[in-house]
């Protein structure tokens, strides 16, 4: 009976600790993260998206040097996860400015793409980045 509990205390005692332990994994893959974002062109092509990942991850570094590391890690994951978005949105506005430019040298119809990708641009700044992306995905498809 005394060592079930001394496995039951350990148990809770190593679930403890791996809690505690500061989040350095999830801090590296939101600076990479934020980096990537920033490459890809999200500062001026996803500038909302782009802010609110290094909000997130300015705050996750705060919580981090006070020992908030249950705070630190959830900040962390949400920063990469909006520093992956404005990547993807930077990354399929370029596309679609490509598509235009190669759309209009052919002759090819390039003003609907256009419209779209300009509300798409309207909408990313309002903070609207999942909507965004998915009209700059739309206009991508007009531009083929």
């Amino acid at each position: 009976m005394a060592t079930a509990r001394h496995l039951v205390v350990c148990a809770v005692a190593l679930f403890l600790a791996a809690c505690a332990t500061a989040p350095s994994q999830e801090m590296s893959d939101a600076r990479r993260a934020v980096d990537a974002a920033a490459d890809a062109g999200a500062r001026s092509r996803a500038p909302h998206a782009m802010s609110q990942a290094s909000a997130a991850l300015d705050r996750a570094s705060t919580a981090l040097r006070v020992g908030d590391y249950d705070a630190a890690r959830e900040l962390a994951r949400a920063a990469r996860d909006e520093a992956i978005t404005a990547r993807k949105l930077a990354r399929a506005m370029t596309l679609v400015e490509d598509g235009i430019a190669a759309a209009r040298a052919q002759g090819r119809p390039w003003k609907g793409a256009q419209r779209v990708l300009d509300e798409s641009m309207r909408v990313s700044s309002k903070g609207e980045s999942a909507r965004a992306l998915q009209m700059a995905e739309r206009a991508l498809a007009l531009t083929r």
